[in-house]
């Protein structure tokens, strides 16, 4: 009843401000890696324009809304939401001049219709999909995978001819949404047909200026090409983000050079691959955030290709909302970790699927487990630590993996601004 109510004053607000500035709305949708492709978008625009994004990962029809009249998340304060509706009258009654030219919004979708009321608040002029990958996230609430798919598409059909639709060249459910959009598509992807491709991928042992390593690619055009290193993180998906906010640079007139110049202020989301140090000198790669297949399976490919010398722990908590696919998709993650890691620990019910898929490949019963919580989890790995050690952590957000990243971290004072859901609220559940 609230929210209904807070909806009813807000969107009506959110409307005029939307008419009186038109700025240019850039959509993001797809099952996985919408927040680092919205990061990475606001960084390369903002290299030539004025630009303003959905804050962390507020991707409903309230992050939206926050977000075009610059508010803040007042959660259940009332006075937070009393400031938030006089910022919008602000913006509504005295014109800002620095309100953003760009908004480069996530759209999220659990249910279906989701992303319907949310482009029906705020109708796009680029639409970016991600992905969607065999089994997408949140597919319990759909009748199938291609029903997911139908949702995130909703997007591209708005779009009018001379808006953009951005697409993910690698993805087959993806590109086939450029059959249903009246607006030029630009690809981006690993693949040679795409439009902005991706190449020379490696894991970078360059340190940057930061002291820490990361990954470097480059990124081609149209016969230009600019190398690309991001430092603290890896995984394929971050050179996805870069390819995707490339092709909507590109779309809006930026040239390679100046996407390259504004992906160095790209700062990745927390519990998103990135690198900490951890106890016993090893490196923990927090992947806290939350888990689909399709997303533990591009983390499970990671620490695969840095295996070499190093001792790989996958430390992999359930994936939740899957629905009739939930036993599939942790079979599969089960015997895709077991061909390679060194310890497996598996944290959750419906992990006991892939603890049973890595049994049956015949990995090492001294070197895996099954845990019911991060509790438990701790309890076995901390012994197991040695120097050196990659220690990947991943699980869906109702697992809580942050709290087996903060404990086996090497500066746990730390972890308010490098963990998620660090929050008083999110601690004391």
């Amino acid at each position: 009843m609230k929210r209904k109510l807070l909806e009813s004053i807000l969107k009506p607000l959110t409307r005029a401000i939307l008419k009186r500035y038109r700025p240019v709305v850039i959509a993001v949708t797809g099952s996985v890696g919408k927040t680092s492709t919205k990061e990475a978008i606001a960084a390369v625009l903002s290299r030539k324009f004025s630009v303003g994004k959905t804050r962390q990962n507020l991707n409903t029809e309230v992050g939206l809304m926050i977000a075009l009249m610059n508010g803040v998340n007042a959660k259940g304060s009332v006075g937070g939401w009393v400031r938030n509706v006089f910022c919008a009258l602000r913006l509504i009654i005295f014109r800002s001049v620095s309100y953003p030219e760009y908004m480069v919004i996530e759209m999220g979708a659990d249910r279906p219709g989701d992303i319907r009321k949310l482009i029906n608040l705020a109708r796009p002029q680029v639409g970016v999909v991600t992905a969607i990958g065999d089994i997408p996230v949140h597919v319990a609430h759909y009748k199938d995978i291609d029903a997911v798919a139908y949702e995130k598409q909703g997007i591209i059909e708005v779009l009018e001819p001379g808006n953009r639709a951005i697409l993910n060249g690698d993805d087959p459910r993806v590109i086939s949404m450029q059959d249903h959009t009246q607006a030029g598509v630009l690809t981006f992807g690993f693949s040679e047909h795409s439009s902005v491709r991706i190449v020379d991928y490696a894991h970078s042992n360059q340190k940057s200026n930061t002291g820490r390593m990361g990954i470097f690619f480059r990124l081609q055009y149209q016969g230009s090409s600019v190398p690309i290193h991001l430092s603290g993180v890896l995984g394929r998906p971050y050179a996805y983000a870069c390819a995707a906010a490339a092709a909507v640079g590109i779309a809006h007139g930026m040239h390679l050079v100046d996407v390259a110049k504004g992906l160095e202020s790209f700062e990745p989301e927390k519990g998103r691959m990135r690198m900490i140090p951890g106890i016993k000198q090893t490196t923990i790669l927090d992947d806290s955030y939350n888990a689909a297949p399709a997303a533990m399976e591009a983390a499970l490919e990671t620490i695969r290709d840095m295996k070499g010398q190093n001792h790989i722990i996958a430390v992999l908590g359930d994936m939740l909302e899957l629905g009739d696919y939930s036993e599939q998709a942790h079979r599969a993650i089960g015997k895709r970790a077991a061909g390679f890691c060194d310890v497996i620990c598996f944290v959750g019910e419906n992990m006991r699927f892939a603890f049973s898929e890595a049994q049956q490949s015949g990995f090492d019963k001294d070197r895996l487990f099954h845990c019911k919580d991060s509790v438990a989890a701790l309890e076995i790995l901390k012994p197991l630590l040695r120097q050196g050690d990659i220690v990947l952590v991943k699980g869906s957000q109702g697992m809580r993996m942050e709290r087996i990243v903060e404990r086996l971290m090497a500066n746990p004072a730390d972890a308010a601004d490098l963990l998620v859901r660090q929050t008083k609220e999110w601690k004391a559940n």
